[in-house]
């Protein structure tokens, strides 16, 4: 078997050499850096030249067939907060990152499947749409990007992030499928599956219907749901519906979602609260035992919808944090 040596560049630290074989995968090697460095695989960012190589495929891939001639690859880790049950983790996005490489730079936490539909401007994370998804590409879990990696020692986590869309997003999707949205996924899910959820579950919000229709896809989920208020568009400038995710080792979970100040409201407002701001809340629980693996919490993704299908279209995601229990 062709021996090969392998140069890891970290952001932070002395370039790493590690020997390998042709024949090695891409696994291989991120189980070789677990082994020296420490870091878990689901936490590697592996890049070579412009392209991340991280998840998905790559991980059955030989460095063989993968490296060719080239023999350095770029190294960053999923940045965590040590211990969020003494301090949230909390992003904000305020270094605008204009290409892939200024991503993995300056939030080397995010684990992009597509490194160039994704930039940070304004203080958003911003994912752009591209042409000629199908409707099968779209309900693949290889479209969602990772902002948040799992933790270990928490009983409890919550995830919380402003999502919206731009109004050209909305008029396509009224007969759409797919809503924008994010996913919670167990650590140790199968990132070849063609199912979006893999064991976890999709949220998923339709702006471009007429009622304010939200569903929780995967174990324990739902069918639409009115929830009496869809996002308003980014160009109104009210800000983004605030998606309020707390999940539970015991299995039992719920989510919140908030619409901005005074919004649309639809006829099916029974169940919907309404806020000293003015604001409006929707709460739904459910119950999937199979998001914590043993003592790892559930990861966290944005998920495109059908944006993913629509050049013009984009979502805008700020505000972002984490606090663990």
């Amino acid at each position: 078997m062709a021996q090969m040596s392998i140069v890891v560049k970290t952001l932070d630290k002395p370039d790493e050499h590690f020997d390998v074989q042709a024949s090695d995968t891409v696994g291989n090697l991120k189980d070789k850096i677990q082994e020296r460095l420490g870091h878990p695989p689901n936490m590697q960012n592996l890049v070579l030249g412009k392209a991340k190589v991280t998840g998905g495929k790559y991980g059955y891939i030989t460095l063989g067939e993968l490296l060719g001639s080239e023999t350095t690859l770029l190294l960053s880790v999923t940045v965590c907060a040590k211990d969020l049950k003494d301090a949230p983790f909390i992003q904000e996005f305020q270094m605008d990152a204009a290409t892939p490489e200024d991503l993995a730079s300056h939030y080397p936490h995010i684990m992009a499947q597509d490194p160039s539909t994704l930039k940070v401007q304004n203080s958003m994370l911003i994912k752009e749409g591209r042409a000629g998804f199908t409707y099968e590409m779209l309900q693949s879990s290889e479209l969602n990007d990772q902002i948040y990696g799992s933790q270990s020692g928490l009983t409890s986590i919550t995830y919380k992030i402003g999502i919206t869309c731009n109004r050209a997003q909305i008029e396509v999707t009224s007969n759409r499928a797919i809503g924008l949205g994010c996913t919670v996924r167990p650590v140790d899910a199968d990132l070849e599956s063609r199912t979006v959820h893999v064991g976890g579950n999709l949220f998923a919000f339709h702006p471009g219907m007429d009622e304010g229709l939200f569903r929780i896809e995967g174990d324990g989920g739902t069918s639409n749901i009115d929830i009496g208020f869809t996002p308003p568009a980014y160009e109104d400038g009210k800000g983004g519906t605030i998606f309020e995710i707390e999940l539970n080792k015991t299995g039992e979970h719920k989510v919140t979602l908030t619409s901005p100040v005074d919004p649309v409201l639809s006829g099916q407002t029974r169940n919907v609260q309404v806020n000293a701001d003015k604001s409006v809340s929707y709460t739904l629980e459910w119950t999937n035992p199979k998001l914590w693996v043993g003592d790892a919490s559930p990861t966290f993704s944005i998920h495109g919808g059908d944006t993913d299908s629509s050049p013009d279209g984009r979502i805008y995601y700020d505000h972002f944090s984490v606090l663990g229990k």
